[in-house]
Protein backbone atom coordinates (compact mmCIF):
# COMPACT_ATOMS: atom_id res chain seq x y z
CA UNK A 1 0.00 0.00 0.00
CA UNK A 2 1.20 3.49 -0.82
CA UNK A 3 -0.97 6.42 0.23
CA UNK A 4 0.48 9.78 -0.79
CA UNK A 5 -2.55 11.51 0.76
CA UNK A 6 -2.29 14.43 -1.63
CA UNK A 7 -5.96 14.43 -2.54
CA UNK A 8 -7.72 17.76 -2.65
CA UNK A 9 -10.96 18.26 -0.79
CA UNK A 10 -14.05 18.27 -3.02
CA UNK A 11 -14.90 21.75 -4.18
CA UNK A 12 -15.15 23.82 -7.35
CA UNK A 13 -14.72 22.28 -10.80
CA UNK A 14 -11.01 22.85 -11.42
CA UNK A 15 -8.30 22.25 -13.99
CA UNK A 16 -5.27 20.96 -12.11
CA UNK A 17 -2.04 22.90 -12.59
CA UNK A 18 1.06 20.69 -12.91
CA UNK A 19 3.35 23.71 -13.20
CA UNK A 20 5.48 25.52 -10.62
CA UNK A 21 2.57 27.60 -9.33
CA UNK A 22 0.85 24.42 -8.14
CA UNK A 23 -2.56 25.08 -6.59
CA UNK A 24 -2.17 28.85 -6.96
CA UNK A 25 -2.37 28.26 -10.71
CA UNK A 26 -5.34 25.90 -10.77
CA UNK A 27 -7.99 26.89 -13.29
CA UNK A 28 -11.64 27.19 -12.29
CA UNK A 29 -14.25 26.22 -14.88
CA UNK A 30 -17.58 27.94 -15.26
CA UNK A 31 -20.52 25.51 -15.38
CA UNK A 32 -20.72 25.54 -19.20
CA UNK A 33 -17.17 24.28 -19.83
CA UNK A 34 -17.38 20.73 -21.20
CA UNK A 35 -14.76 18.23 -20.10
CA UNK A 36 -13.22 15.80 -20.60
CA UNK A 37 -13.39 16.04 -24.39
CA UNK A 38 -11.06 14.10 -26.75
CA UNK A 39 -7.43 15.19 -26.33
CA UNK A 40 -4.80 16.28 -28.85
CA UNK A 41 -1.94 13.97 -27.87
CA UNK A 42 -1.55 11.00 -30.21
CA UNK A 43 -0.23 8.70 -27.48
CA UNK A 44 -3.78 8.73 -26.12
CA UNK A 45 -4.27 7.03 -22.79
CA UNK A 46 -6.09 9.38 -20.45
CA UNK A 47 -5.42 12.54 -22.46
CA UNK A 48 -8.38 14.87 -22.51
CA UNK A 49 -9.19 18.45 -23.40
CA UNK A 50 -11.74 21.14 -22.59
CA UNK A 51 -14.45 22.28 -25.00
CA UNK A 52 -15.76 25.85 -25.05
CA UNK A 53 -18.68 27.40 -26.92
CA UNK A 54 -19.99 30.80 -28.03
CA UNK A 55 -23.74 30.22 -27.71
CA UNK A 56 -24.58 33.31 -25.62
CA UNK A 57 -23.21 31.92 -22.41
CA UNK A 58 -20.21 32.00 -20.15
CA UNK A 59 -17.85 29.17 -21.03
CA UNK A 60 -14.53 30.14 -19.49
CA UNK A 61 -11.67 28.79 -17.37
CA UNK A 62 -10.04 31.39 -15.14
CA UNK A 63 -6.72 31.51 -13.24
CA UNK A 64 -5.89 34.22 -10.69
CA UNK A 65 -2.91 36.53 -11.33
CA UNK A 66 0.42 34.95 -10.34
CA UNK A 67 3.94 36.37 -10.52
CA UNK A 68 5.30 33.37 -12.45
CA UNK A 69 2.63 33.78 -15.16
CA UNK A 70 3.44 37.49 -15.42
CA UNK A 71 7.20 38.08 -15.26
CA UNK A 72 8.31 41.63 -16.03
CA UNK A 73 8.61 42.71 -19.67
CA UNK A 74 12.38 42.50 -19.17
CA UNK A 75 12.05 38.71 -18.84
CA UNK A 76 11.39 36.17 -21.63
CA UNK A 77 7.97 34.52 -21.87
CA UNK A 78 6.58 31.50 -23.77
CA UNK A 79 2.97 30.40 -24.22
CA UNK A 80 2.17 26.98 -25.72
CA UNK A 81 -0.99 24.91 -26.29
CA UNK A 82 -2.97 22.74 -28.71
CA UNK A 83 -6.13 24.14 -30.26
CA UNK A 84 -9.02 22.60 -32.22
CA UNK A 85 -11.33 25.30 -33.61
CA UNK A 86 -14.91 24.19 -34.22
CA UNK A 87 -16.28 27.37 -35.78
CA UNK A 88 -14.98 29.95 -38.27
CA UNK A 89 -16.92 32.89 -36.85
CA UNK A 90 -14.89 36.12 -36.90
CA UNK A 91 -14.85 39.22 -34.71
CA UNK A 92 -12.33 38.49 -31.97
CA UNK A 93 -12.89 34.88 -30.87
CA UNK A 94 -10.40 34.45 -28.04
CA UNK A 95 -8.80 31.14 -26.95
CA UNK A 96 -6.80 32.88 -24.17
CA UNK A 97 -6.72 36.34 -22.57
CA UNK A 98 -4.19 37.63 -20.03
CA UNK A 99 -4.57 41.40 -20.30
CA UNK A 100 -5.35 44.31 -18.03
CA UNK A 101 -7.91 46.86 -19.25
CA UNK A 102 -8.24 50.09 -17.30
CA UNK A 103 -6.37 53.26 -16.50
CA UNK A 104 -4.38 54.85 -19.32
CA UNK A 105 -2.56 51.80 -20.66
CA UNK A 106 -3.40 48.17 -21.39
CA UNK A 107 -0.89 45.51 -20.35
CA UNK A 108 -0.43 41.77 -20.83
CA UNK A 109 -1.41 39.76 -23.90
CA UNK A 110 -4.32 38.14 -25.76
CA UNK A 111 -4.71 35.48 -28.48
CA UNK A 112 -7.31 35.78 -31.27
CA UNK A 113 -8.66 33.38 -33.91
CA UNK A 114 -8.59 34.84 -37.42
CA UNK A 115 -9.78 33.55 -40.84
CA UNK A 116 -9.06 29.86 -41.64
CA UNK A 117 -7.58 30.72 -45.06
CA UNK A 118 -7.19 33.58 -47.54
CA UNK A 119 -10.32 32.68 -49.51
CA UNK A 120 -12.44 34.25 -46.77
CA UNK A 121 -13.61 37.87 -46.99
CA UNK A 122 -10.78 40.22 -45.94
CA UNK A 123 -10.56 40.64 -42.18
CA UNK A 124 -7.69 40.97 -39.68
CA UNK A 125 -5.49 38.40 -41.38
CA UNK A 126 -5.78 34.64 -41.12
CA UNK A 127 -4.51 31.99 -38.76
CA UNK A 128 -3.82 32.97 -35.15
CA UNK A 129 -2.92 36.35 -33.67
CA UNK A 130 -0.83 36.97 -30.54
CA UNK A 131 -1.11 40.56 -29.32
CA UNK A 132 1.06 42.11 -26.60
CA UNK A 133 0.04 45.44 -25.07
CA UNK A 134 2.39 48.39 -24.60
CA UNK A 135 1.36 49.80 -21.23
CA UNK A 136 0.47 53.14 -22.88
CA UNK A 137 -2.91 53.50 -24.63
CA UNK A 138 -5.06 50.65 -25.90
CA UNK A 139 -3.05 49.45 -28.90
CA UNK A 140 -0.76 46.44 -29.04
CA UNK A 141 2.00 44.74 -30.99
CA UNK A 142 0.92 41.75 -33.04
CA UNK A 143 2.36 38.67 -34.59
CA UNK A 144 -0.05 36.97 -36.99
CA UNK A 145 0.70 33.39 -38.09
CA UNK A 146 -0.86 33.87 -41.59
CA UNK A 147 -1.25 30.08 -41.74
CA UNK A 148 -4.27 27.98 -42.68
CA UNK A 149 -6.22 25.81 -40.27
CA UNK A 150 -9.22 23.52 -40.69
CA UNK A 151 -12.29 23.32 -38.51
CA UNK A 152 -12.21 20.18 -36.37
CA UNK A 153 -8.43 19.58 -36.68
CA UNK A 154 -5.82 20.04 -33.94
CA UNK A 155 -2.91 22.48 -34.30
CA UNK A 156 0.05 23.07 -32.01
CA UNK A 157 0.75 26.76 -31.28
CA UNK A 158 3.61 28.45 -29.44
CA UNK A 159 4.44 32.14 -28.98
CA UNK A 160 7.69 33.45 -27.49
CA UNK A 161 8.76 36.91 -26.27
CA UNK A 162 12.44 37.91 -26.09
CA UNK A 163 13.15 41.37 -24.59
CA UNK A 164 15.90 43.52 -26.17
CA UNK A 165 15.61 47.23 -25.27
CA UNK A 166 14.29 49.00 -22.15
CA UNK A 167 11.95 51.85 -23.17
CA UNK A 168 11.28 52.96 -19.59
CA UNK A 169 7.78 54.23 -18.80
CA UNK A 170 6.55 56.08 -21.92
CA UNK A 171 3.01 56.44 -20.54
CA UNK A 172 4.17 57.82 -17.20
CA UNK A 173 1.78 55.44 -15.48
CA UNK A 174 4.15 52.93 -13.88
CA UNK A 175 4.01 50.41 -16.74
CA UNK A 176 7.52 49.34 -17.76
CA UNK A 177 7.78 48.89 -21.53
CA UNK A 178 10.36 46.89 -23.47
CA UNK A 179 10.99 46.43 -27.17
CA UNK A 180 11.80 42.92 -28.30
CA UNK A 181 11.18 39.94 -30.56
CA UNK A 182 7.80 38.20 -30.72
CA UNK A 183 7.76 34.85 -32.58
CA UNK A 184 4.87 32.59 -33.58
CA UNK A 185 5.17 28.82 -34.18
CA UNK A 186 2.61 26.55 -35.85
CA UNK A 187 3.00 22.77 -35.73
CA UNK A 188 6.61 23.04 -34.58
CA UNK A 189 7.80 25.60 -37.13
CA UNK A 190 8.47 29.32 -36.66
CA UNK A 191 6.16 31.06 -39.15
CA UNK A 192 6.23 34.78 -38.25
CA UNK A 193 8.39 37.19 -36.26
CA UNK A 194 7.80 40.76 -35.08
CA UNK A 195 11.26 42.13 -34.31
CA UNK A 196 10.06 45.48 -32.95
CA UNK A 197 7.23 44.40 -30.66
CA UNK A 198 6.47 46.53 -27.58
CA UNK A 199 5.36 44.90 -24.33
CA UNK A 200 4.38 45.82 -20.79
CA UNK A 201 3.55 42.96 -18.46
CA UNK A 202 0.55 42.73 -16.15
CA UNK A 203 1.32 44.10 -12.70
CA UNK A 204 0.15 42.68 -9.39
CA UNK A 205 -0.97 46.22 -8.52
CA UNK A 206 -2.12 47.84 -11.79
CA UNK A 207 -1.98 51.57 -12.36
CA UNK A 208 -5.56 52.13 -11.21
CA UNK A 209 -4.78 50.24 -7.98
CA UNK A 210 -7.56 47.73 -8.74
CA UNK A 211 -7.40 43.93 -8.63
CA UNK A 212 -4.72 42.35 -10.84
CA UNK A 213 -5.86 40.92 -14.17
CA UNK A 214 -6.66 37.21 -14.15
CA UNK A 215 -6.08 34.76 -17.01
CA UNK A 216 -9.07 33.63 -19.07
CA UNK A 217 -9.08 30.51 -21.28
CA UNK A 218 -11.89 30.01 -23.78
CA UNK A 219 -12.98 33.66 -23.61
CA UNK A 220 -12.02 37.02 -22.13
CA UNK A 221 -10.92 37.27 -18.51
CA UNK A 222 -12.80 39.22 -15.84
CA UNK A 223 -10.82 42.41 -16.49
CA UNK A 224 -11.93 42.40 -20.14
CA UNK A 225 -15.50 41.25 -19.41
CA UNK A 226 -15.68 37.62 -18.34
CA UNK A 227 -17.01 35.42 -21.14
CA UNK A 228 -16.82 38.08 -23.85
CA UNK A 229 -15.43 37.17 -27.30
CA UNK A 230 -15.95 33.46 -26.64
CA UNK A 231 -14.03 30.84 -28.60
CA UNK A 232 -15.78 27.71 -29.90
CA UNK A 233 -13.54 24.66 -29.86
CA UNK A 234 -11.11 22.65 -27.76
CA UNK A 235 -7.88 23.49 -25.93
CA UNK A 236 -5.35 21.03 -24.57
CA UNK A 237 -1.94 21.03 -22.82
CA UNK A 238 -1.94 24.77 -22.01
CA UNK A 239 1.45 25.93 -20.70
CA UNK A 240 2.97 29.28 -19.71
CA UNK A 241 6.75 29.42 -19.23
CA UNK A 242 7.42 32.54 -17.16
CA UNK A 243 11.00 33.79 -17.50
CA UNK A 244 11.90 31.15 -20.09
CA UNK A 245 12.27 31.28 -23.88
CA UNK A 246 11.37 28.02 -25.63
CA UNK A 247 13.96 27.25 -28.30
CA UNK A 248 12.96 26.34 -31.87
CA UNK A 249 14.33 22.84 -31.24
CA UNK A 250 12.14 22.41 -28.18
CA UNK A 251 9.00 23.62 -29.92
CA UNK A 252 9.59 21.17 -32.78
CA UNK A 253 10.30 18.33 -30.34
CA UNK A 254 7.07 19.06 -28.47
CA UNK A 255 5.01 18.97 -31.69
CA UNK A 256 6.66 15.75 -32.83
CA UNK A 257 6.08 14.07 -29.45
CA UNK A 258 2.44 15.17 -29.45
CA UNK A 259 1.79 13.69 -32.90
CA UNK A 260 3.69 10.43 -32.30
CA UNK A 261 1.67 7.51 -30.91
CA UNK A 262 4.88 6.07 -29.39
CA UNK A 263 7.24 8.99 -28.63
CA UNK A 264 10.68 8.30 -27.18
CA UNK A 265 9.88 10.83 -24.44
CA UNK A 266 6.23 11.50 -23.52
CA UNK A 267 4.89 14.94 -24.44
CA UNK A 268 4.19 15.93 -20.83
CA UNK A 269 7.76 15.09 -19.78
CA UNK A 270 9.14 17.48 -22.39
CA UNK A 271 6.86 20.27 -21.16
CA UNK A 272 7.58 19.73 -17.47
CA UNK A 273 11.36 19.69 -17.98
CA UNK A 274 11.76 22.29 -20.75
CA UNK A 275 13.17 25.10 -18.52
CA UNK A 276 15.19 22.75 -16.29
CA UNK A 277 18.96 23.23 -16.23
CA UNK A 278 19.58 21.92 -12.70
CA UNK A 279 20.23 21.35 -9.96
CA UNK A 280 16.99 22.87 -8.61
CA UNK A 281 13.62 21.96 -10.03
CA UNK A 282 12.20 24.34 -12.62
CA UNK A 283 9.28 23.89 -14.98
CA UNK A 284 6.51 25.94 -16.59
CA UNK A 285 4.61 28.26 -14.26
CA UNK A 286 1.27 26.90 -15.49
CA UNK A 287 0.62 23.57 -17.17
CA UNK A 288 -3.03 22.52 -17.52
CA UNK A 289 -3.42 19.06 -19.05
CA UNK A 290 -7.24 19.12 -18.85
CA UNK A 291 -7.39 15.41 -18.03
CA UNK A 292 -9.64 15.78 -15.00
CA UNK A 293 -12.63 13.50 -14.70
CA UNK A 294 -16.14 14.74 -15.29
CA UNK A 295 -18.02 16.51 -12.53
CA UNK A 296 -21.08 14.43 -13.44
CA UNK A 297 -19.86 11.17 -15.03
CA UNK A 298 -22.16 8.96 -17.10
CA UNK A 299 -20.87 5.38 -16.99
CA UNK A 300 -21.13 3.10 -20.02
CA UNK A 301 -22.33 -0.49 -19.52
CA UNK A 302 -22.06 -1.33 -23.21
CA UNK A 303 -19.34 -3.30 -25.00
CA UNK A 304 -17.10 -0.24 -25.52
CA UNK A 305 -16.84 0.20 -21.73
CA UNK A 306 -15.07 3.38 -20.53
CA UNK A 307 -14.09 4.50 -24.03
CA UNK A 308 -17.74 5.40 -24.65
CA UNK A 309 -18.50 6.93 -21.26
CA UNK A 310 -19.97 10.42 -21.07
CA UNK A 311 -20.64 13.24 -18.67
CA UNK A 312 -23.43 15.62 -17.84
CA UNK A 313 -23.11 19.32 -18.64
CA UNK A 314 -25.30 21.38 -16.33
CA UNK A 315 -27.01 18.06 -15.63
CA UNK A 316 -26.76 14.88 -13.58
CA UNK A 317 -28.60 11.63 -12.94
CA UNK A 318 -30.87 13.21 -10.33
CA UNK A 319 -34.22 12.78 -12.08
CA UNK A 320 -36.61 9.93 -11.25
CA UNK A 321 -36.57 7.36 -14.04
CA UNK A 322 -39.20 4.76 -14.98
CA UNK A 323 -39.85 2.64 -11.87
CA UNK A 324 -42.18 -0.06 -10.56
CA UNK A 325 -45.07 -0.70 -10.32
CA UNK A 326 -45.75 0.74 -13.78
CA UNK A 327 -42.40 -0.54 -15.08
CA UNK A 328 -41.59 -3.80 -13.31
CA UNK A 329 -38.38 -4.31 -15.30
CA UNK A 330 -36.65 -1.37 -13.57
CA UNK A 331 -35.22 -1.19 -10.08
CA UNK A 332 -37.12 0.72 -7.41
CA UNK A 333 -34.53 3.52 -7.27
CA UNK A 334 -33.95 3.88 -11.02
CA UNK A 335 -32.68 7.37 -11.89
CA UNK A 336 -32.53 9.35 -15.14
CA UNK A 337 -30.59 12.25 -16.64
CA UNK A 338 -32.14 15.52 -15.49
CA UNK A 339 -32.30 17.94 -18.43
CA UNK A 340 -34.55 20.56 -16.85
CA UNK A 341 -31.82 23.24 -16.62
CA UNK A 342 -31.13 25.66 -19.45
CA UNK A 343 -28.54 24.25 -21.92
CA UNK A 344 -28.28 20.95 -20.00
CA UNK A 345 -27.15 17.88 -21.96
CA UNK A 346 -25.08 14.70 -21.75
CA UNK A 347 -21.81 14.78 -23.74
CA UNK A 348 -20.62 11.55 -25.38
CA UNK A 349 -17.88 12.98 -27.63
CA UNK A 350 -16.87 10.58 -30.46
CA UNK A 351 -17.92 7.38 -28.65
CA UNK A 352 -14.52 5.78 -29.13
CA UNK A 353 -14.76 2.77 -31.40
CA UNK A 354 -18.42 3.17 -32.34
CA UNK A 355 -18.43 3.76 -36.09
CA UNK A 356 -21.73 3.52 -37.92
CA UNK A 357 -21.74 2.25 -41.50
CA UNK A 358 -24.95 0.93 -43.07
CA UNK A 359 -27.06 0.00 -40.03
CA UNK A 360 -27.90 1.71 -36.74
CA UNK A 361 -30.30 1.68 -33.79
CA UNK A 362 -30.84 4.58 -31.34
CA UNK A 363 -32.99 3.92 -28.29
CA UNK A 364 -33.99 5.88 -25.17
CA UNK A 365 -36.70 6.28 -22.58
CA UNK A 366 -37.95 9.85 -22.52
CA UNK A 367 -40.24 12.00 -20.42
CA UNK A 368 -41.48 14.52 -23.00
CA UNK A 369 -44.27 16.14 -20.97
CA UNK A 370 -42.42 19.47 -20.77
CA UNK A 371 -42.10 19.70 -24.56
CA UNK A 372 -45.66 20.72 -25.35
CA UNK A 373 -44.56 24.21 -26.42
CA UNK A 374 -41.45 23.04 -28.25
CA UNK A 375 -41.16 24.62 -31.72
CA UNK A 376 -37.62 23.67 -32.71
CA UNK A 377 -36.00 20.19 -32.90
CA UNK A 378 -35.34 18.72 -29.45
CA UNK A 379 -32.63 16.08 -29.77
CA UNK A 380 -32.89 12.90 -27.71
CA UNK A 381 -29.76 11.14 -29.04
CA UNK A 382 -27.71 12.90 -31.71
CA UNK A 383 -24.50 12.51 -33.65
CA UNK A 384 -23.55 15.85 -35.20
CA UNK A 385 -24.10 18.22 -36.76
CA UNK A 386 -20.74 19.88 -37.13
CA UNK A 387 -20.97 23.65 -36.73
CA UNK A 388 -21.71 25.25 -40.08
CA UNK A 389 -19.58 28.04 -41.51
CA UNK A 390 -20.59 31.51 -40.33
CA UNK A 391 -20.08 32.70 -43.91
CA UNK A 392 -22.56 30.40 -45.70
CA UNK A 393 -24.97 33.23 -46.52
CA UNK A 394 -22.18 35.13 -48.26
CA UNK A 395 -20.51 32.39 -50.23
CA UNK A 396 -22.96 30.03 -51.93
CA UNK A 397 -22.04 30.03 -55.59
CA UNK A 398 -18.76 31.81 -54.82
CA UNK A 399 -15.76 30.46 -52.93
CA UNK A 400 -15.51 26.66 -53.07
CA UNK A 401 -12.53 26.79 -50.69
CA UNK A 402 -14.72 28.15 -47.90
CA UNK A 403 -17.40 25.58 -48.58
CA UNK A 404 -14.79 22.88 -48.14
CA UNK A 405 -13.79 24.12 -44.69
CA UNK A 406 -16.92 23.27 -42.76
CA UNK A 407 -20.23 23.16 -44.53
CA UNK A 408 -21.01 19.46 -44.16
CA UNK A 409 -23.47 19.68 -41.29
CA UNK A 410 -24.37 16.00 -41.25
CA UNK A 411 -26.59 14.84 -38.41
CA UNK A 412 -28.14 11.52 -37.41
CA UNK A 413 -30.59 11.84 -34.56
CA UNK A 414 -33.56 10.53 -32.65
CA UNK A 415 -35.55 13.64 -31.76
CA UNK A 416 -38.82 15.54 -31.40
CA UNK A 417 -39.54 18.25 -33.94
CA UNK A 418 -42.35 20.58 -34.87
CA UNK A 419 -43.93 20.05 -38.31
CA UNK A 420 -46.72 22.44 -39.33
CA UNK A 421 -47.15 23.44 -35.72
CA UNK A 422 -47.50 19.90 -34.36
CA UNK A 423 -44.94 17.83 -32.45
CA UNK A 424 -43.57 14.71 -34.11
CA UNK A 425 -41.21 11.93 -33.14
CA UNK A 426 -38.45 11.64 -35.71
CA UNK A 427 -35.52 9.41 -36.58
CA UNK A 428 -33.28 10.09 -39.55
CA UNK A 429 -30.50 12.21 -40.98
CA UNK A 430 -29.91 15.67 -42.36
CA UNK A 431 -27.08 16.56 -44.75
CA UNK A 432 -26.00 20.00 -45.91
CA UNK A 433 -22.93 19.60 -48.11
CA UNK A 434 -22.16 22.51 -50.43
CA UNK A 435 -25.82 23.34 -51.03
CA UNK A 436 -28.27 25.70 -49.32
CA UNK A 437 -31.08 23.12 -49.12
CA UNK A 438 -30.43 20.13 -46.83
CA UNK A 439 -31.06 16.52 -47.82
CA UNK A 440 -33.43 15.07 -45.22
CA UNK A 441 -34.27 11.38 -44.67
CA UNK A 442 -36.46 10.49 -41.72
CA UNK A 443 -39.33 8.47 -40.30
CA UNK A 444 -41.87 10.83 -38.77
CA UNK A 445 -44.92 10.22 -36.55
CA UNK A 446 -47.13 12.55 -34.46
CA UNK A 447 -46.51 12.66 -30.73
CA UNK A 448 -49.67 11.30 -29.02
CA UNK A 449 -51.31 13.80 -26.67
CA UNK A 450 -51.01 11.26 -23.84
CA UNK A 451 -47.21 11.39 -24.10
CA UNK A 452 -47.26 15.08 -23.18
CA UNK A 453 -48.82 14.37 -19.81
CA UNK A 454 -46.58 15.37 -16.91
CA UNK A 455 -44.47 12.46 -15.70
CA UNK A 456 -45.27 10.17 -18.65
CA UNK A 457 -42.41 7.82 -19.70
CA UNK A 458 -42.15 6.62 -23.31
CA UNK A 459 -39.67 4.25 -24.95
CA UNK A 460 -38.59 5.56 -28.34
CA UNK A 461 -36.41 3.53 -30.74
CA UNK A 462 -35.11 4.47 -34.17
CA UNK A 463 -33.75 1.80 -36.54
CA UNK A 464 -32.05 2.14 -39.91
CA UNK A 465 -31.99 -1.33 -41.51
CA UNK A 466 -30.11 -0.56 -44.71
CA UNK A 467 -33.10 0.57 -46.76
CA UNK A 468 -35.57 2.18 -44.34
CA UNK A 469 -35.65 4.48 -41.33
CA UNK A 470 -38.05 2.98 -38.79
CA UNK A 471 -39.52 4.51 -35.66
CA UNK A 472 -40.92 2.57 -32.70
CA UNK A 473 -42.94 3.86 -29.74
CA UNK A 474 -43.29 1.55 -26.76
CA UNK A 475 -42.22 -1.45 -28.85
CA UNK A 476 -44.61 -0.81 -31.75
CA UNK A 477 -43.55 0.50 -35.15
CA UNK A 478 -45.26 3.83 -35.81
CA UNK A 479 -43.49 5.09 -38.96
CA UNK A 480 -41.07 4.10 -41.71
CA UNK A 481 -39.49 5.87 -44.67
CA UNK A 482 -37.10 4.75 -47.40
CA UNK A 483 -33.62 6.27 -47.35
CA UNK A 484 -30.06 5.74 -48.54
CA UNK A 485 -28.53 6.21 -45.08
CA UNK A 486 -25.39 7.92 -46.42
CA UNK A 487 -25.07 10.12 -43.34
CA UNK A 488 -24.38 7.12 -41.10
CA UNK A 489 -20.81 6.68 -42.33
CA UNK A 490 -19.73 10.31 -41.83
CA UNK A 491 -17.27 10.51 -38.92
CA UNK A 492 -15.78 13.41 -36.99
CA UNK A 493 -18.86 14.82 -35.26
CA UNK A 494 -19.53 14.54 -31.54
CA UNK A 495 -22.40 12.72 -29.82
CA UNK A 496 -24.78 13.96 -27.15
CA UNK A 497 -27.90 13.15 -25.18
CA UNK A 498 -30.52 15.90 -25.11
CA UNK A 499 -28.82 18.28 -27.58
CA UNK A 500 -26.97 18.43 -30.88
CA UNK A 501 -23.76 16.43 -30.86
CA UNK A 502 -21.50 19.36 -29.97
CA UNK A 503 -23.90 20.56 -27.27
CA UNK A 504 -25.63 23.77 -26.24
CA UNK A 505 -28.24 23.66 -29.03
CA UNK A 506 -31.45 21.82 -29.93
CA UNK A 507 -32.13 21.11 -26.27
CA UNK A 508 -34.54 18.50 -24.95
CA UNK A 509 -36.21 19.71 -21.75
CA UNK A 510 -37.23 16.97 -19.36
CA UNK A 511 -35.56 13.65 -18.50
CA UNK A 512 -33.95 10.85 -20.52
CA UNK A 513 -33.00 7.35 -19.40
CA UNK A 514 -31.61 4.05 -20.74
CA UNK A 515 -29.84 5.45 -23.82
CA UNK A 516 -28.46 2.80 -26.18
CA UNK A 517 -26.73 3.00 -29.57
CA UNK A 518 -26.06 -0.08 -31.70
CA UNK A 519 -24.04 -0.24 -34.95
CA UNK A 520 -26.69 -2.66 -36.26
CA UNK A 521 -30.43 -2.78 -36.88
CA UNK A 522 -32.48 -4.36 -34.10
CA UNK A 523 -35.37 -6.48 -35.31
CA UNK A 524 -38.97 -5.59 -34.56
CA UNK A 525 -39.07 -8.55 -32.16
CA UNK A 526 -36.01 -7.27 -30.29
CA UNK A 527 -37.49 -3.80 -29.93
CA UNK A 528 -40.81 -5.25 -28.77
CA UNK A 529 -39.01 -7.59 -26.40
CA UNK A 530 -37.13 -4.75 -24.70
CA UNK A 531 -40.35 -2.88 -24.01
CA UNK A 532 -42.13 -6.03 -22.86
CA UNK A 533 -39.40 -6.77 -20.32
CA UNK A 534 -39.59 -3.18 -19.03
CA UNK A 535 -43.32 -3.53 -18.44
CA UNK A 536 -43.51 -7.11 -17.15
CA UNK A 537 -40.10 -7.42 -15.55
CA UNK A 538 -38.05 -10.58 -15.16
CA UNK A 539 -38.88 -13.62 -13.07
CA UNK A 540 -37.39 -16.92 -11.97
CA UNK A 541 -39.33 -18.65 -14.74
CA UNK A 542 -37.97 -18.42 -18.32
CA UNK A 543 -40.05 -16.82 -21.03
CA UNK A 544 -42.51 -19.30 -22.57
CA UNK A 545 -44.16 -19.75 -25.93
CA UNK A 546 -47.87 -20.69 -26.00
CA UNK A 547 -49.32 -22.39 -29.05
CA UNK A 548 -53.05 -22.45 -29.79
CA UNK A 549 -55.11 -23.37 -32.85
CA UNK A 550 -57.15 -21.01 -34.94
CA UNK A 551 -58.79 -23.25 -37.51
CA UNK A 552 -55.94 -24.97 -39.36
CA UNK A 553 -53.39 -22.35 -38.28
CA UNK A 554 -51.15 -22.37 -35.24
CA UNK A 555 -50.97 -19.11 -33.24
CA UNK A 556 -47.78 -18.51 -31.26
CA UNK A 557 -47.79 -16.05 -28.34
CA UNK A 558 -44.77 -15.14 -26.19
CA UNK A 559 -44.19 -12.57 -23.44
CA UNK A 560 -40.71 -11.34 -24.37
CA UNK A 561 -37.44 -12.16 -26.07
CA UNK A 562 -36.83 -13.21 -29.66
CA UNK A 563 -38.69 -16.03 -31.39
CA UNK A 564 -36.52 -18.73 -33.00
CA UNK A 565 -37.43 -21.81 -35.08
CA UNK A 566 -35.85 -25.10 -36.16
CA UNK A 567 -36.67 -28.25 -38.11
CA UNK A 568 -35.83 -30.55 -35.19
CA UNK A 569 -35.76 -30.31 -31.43
CA UNK A 570 -31.96 -30.50 -31.51
CA UNK A 571 -31.78 -27.41 -33.73
CA UNK A 572 -30.08 -25.45 -35.04
CA UNK A 573 -32.51 -22.66 -34.14
CA UNK A 574 -32.57 -19.46 -36.21
CA UNK A 575 -34.42 -16.17 -35.60
CA UNK A 576 -37.86 -15.75 -37.16
CA UNK A 577 -37.43 -12.55 -39.15
CA UNK A 578 -39.89 -9.79 -38.23
CA UNK A 579 -41.78 -11.99 -35.76
CA UNK A 580 -44.20 -10.09 -33.49
CA UNK A 581 -46.41 -11.77 -30.88
CA UNK A 582 -49.02 -13.11 -31.60
CA UNK A 583 -47.78 -14.83 -34.77
CA UNK A 584 -50.01 -16.96 -37.05
CA UNK A 585 -48.25 -19.95 -38.67
CA UNK A 586 -49.90 -21.77 -41.60
CA UNK A 587 -49.67 -25.60 -41.69
CA UNK A 588 -46.91 -27.30 -43.70
CA UNK A 589 -45.89 -30.91 -44.29
CA UNK A 590 -42.83 -30.55 -42.05
CA UNK A 591 -42.71 -30.30 -38.28
CA UNK A 592 -41.45 -27.00 -36.82
CA UNK A 593 -40.08 -26.34 -33.34
CA UNK A 594 -40.11 -22.93 -31.64
CA UNK A 595 -38.38 -21.34 -28.68
CA UNK A 596 -37.86 -17.86 -27.20
CA UNK A 597 -34.41 -16.58 -26.39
Amino acid sequence: MYLTLDEEAPGADIAVNYGEDRAAGHGTHTAEVRHPAPGAIAAGGTDGSVAYHNRNGNSTTTIPWTARNNPGADKPLSVEFWVRPMKDQQGGQCPANNRFVGGTGRTGWVIFQRNPNTSYPASEGHGWNFRMFRGAGGSGSDVNTETDYRIGEWQHLAFTWQPVTDNGDPGGNGNSQWEGILTAYVNGVAVKTNSSALYAANLETPEDASVAADLGIGAYNAKSGLGNNPFEGNLDEFAIYGDYLLTPEQVLAHYQAGTNAHPAVPYENLVLTAPFTGPERKGPATYLRFNEGAVSPLANAGSLAASAAGHGVLSGTSATGPRPPAFKGFEAGNAALDLSANKAFGALDDLGGLKLSDRATFSAWIQPGQLAAETSPARIVARGPETASSFLAQIFGQSKEILAVNTNTTEVSLRIESVNGALNYSFGSTQTSGAPEPLVERALAPVPAADLTAGQWVQLTGVYDGTHWRLYRNGTEIASAAGAGKALAVNGADWAIGSTGNGWDGAFTGAIDEVAVYPKALSAAQVQGQYAIAIAGGSAEPAKVSITLNGADAVLTWSGGNLQEAGSLAGPFTPVAGAVSPLKVAPTAAARFYRVR
